[in-house]
């Protein structure tokens, strides 16, 4: 098995043995600033953790957003956890620093200024889940539905989907007024998941008026547009490199 680049720059991946026997872990480096050599580096500042692991570790768990004010549990996978594990979403700093409540750090994701970090964990699991605690009630799982019956999305929502297969694309209906200010983001790779998302905003002709990749740096994307005619929207998420599957959230 090998990996290069699961966690932004870092590796990580997950291997199960065929047979009994000593296997080896090989580590190798190229510069994080690309130039025009092509070989492997190192130097004093080349500095690693490598973590090997038999047990469970939390990646990520699904709803990716839960309400704020009653959080509830959420779903969480990753390797060696077994299906259906659920646990409670904790405020980032506990009873303790429950006046002080940490917020996501505001950037180009137009994310709420009102939203609070959230994390879903035990001590008898390694990782945790970066959870989004949001003020507005809308926080939807939604299965993959076919481009003409998209699902509806309520302006102030959050929604968690899944491209599931390679070449996925999913679709929601959007309905706007003439002159409705509509800011969309979609988060997938700034909560180390592989998706590296591709949002469209489609109007009632099937014009599409923005496609959005990548946000400077960033690998997520985010639009912001004011409705021309009243109808309804479409909105397009897709993989760059048209991949899917169980992370692709």
């Amino acid at each position: 098995a090998e990996n290069h680049d699961d966690l932004g720059l870092d590796p990580r991946l997950a291997f199960t043995a065929p047979a009994s026997g000593l296997y080896l872990v090989r580590v190798f480096a190229f510069p994080s600033a690309p130039d025009t050599t092509i070989a492997f580096r190192g130097g004093d500042n080349y500095l690693y953790r490598l973590t090997l692991t038999t047990g469970p570790l939390v990646t990520h768990a699904i709803p990716l957003a839960v309400l704020q004010s009653s959080p509830g549990e959420v779903e969480v996978r990753g390797w060696n956890i077994p299906t259906g594990t659920r646990l409670a979403v904790s405020p980032f700093g506990g009873p303790t620093l429950a006046e002080f409540q940490e917020f996501e750090v505001p950037g180009d994701l137009r994310k709420s200024p009102h939203a609070r970090l959230g994390l879903a964990w035990n001590p008898q699991l390694a990782g945790a889940a970066r959870i989004r605690l949001n003020p507005f009630p809308g926080t939807m799982v939604i299965p993959a539905r076919p481009a003409d019956m998209p699902t509806e999305l309520p302006l102030g929502s959050s929604v968690t989907g899944c491209l599931s297969q390679p070449r996925q694309s999913d679709v929601y209906r959007l309905p706007l007024k003439k002159g409705n200010h509509v800011l969309v983001s979609l988060e997938s790779f700034g909560l180390d998941l592989p998706l590296d998302p591709v949002l469209q905003l489609i109007d009632p002709e099937g014009k599409v008026l923005v496609e959005v990749d990548d946000l400077g740096e960033q690998r997520d994307a985010a639009l912001s547009h004011v409705a021309a005619v009243d109808g309804d929207y479409r909105l397009k998420v897709s993989d760059r490199y048209l991949q899917g599957g169980d992370r692709y959230l």
